[in-house]
């Protein structure tokens, strides 16, 4: 977009580098002269998201999975979770903060790395770091 404020570039040729309508080249375009590059970053950077389990009930789920499914893998004690302790939490939030745990089996090892190449690592990772 600096480009176009110097004229070194049309807004059109800049949409179409961007890949963008030139429409939503148009938005973008105001929303730069506006408020300069930080016009330009997502407005829900830096919080928390929406989706967010609640880190008490992660906590509660984990000392729950440790104390009676031990031996049990992540998937099936995810639905004994929700069956019987009426704890509602992801398959991979269970796995990754079992994988966190010194203990963990070699399998879950397994598991780990095929979530982190299906998904944002980063992401998953964030949401097991639980203070005791």
């Amino acid at each position: 977009m600096e480009m176009v404020t110097r004229k070194q570039k049309t807004l059109k040729a800049a949409s179409e580098e961007l890949g963008i309508s030139y429409s939503q080249g148009k938005r973008i375009y105001k929303r730069y002269k506006e408020g300069g590059d930080k016009a330009l970053v997502h407005g829900n950077r830096g919080k928390a998201s929406n989706k967010k389990s609640d880190e008490s009930k992660i906590r509660k789920a984990i000392e729950l999975y440790q104390e009676k499914y031990n031996d049990f893998g992540p998937t099936l004690a995810q639905e004994m979770l929700l069956e019987r302790d009426g704890i509602a939490i992801s398959v991979s939030t269970l796995l990754l903060c079992r994988f966190q745990n010194p203990c963990f089996r070699p399998y879950d090892f397994f598991w780990f790395v095929i979530i982190c190449l299906l998904v944002d690592y980063t992401f998953l990772c964030n949401k097991c770091q639980i203070s005791s």
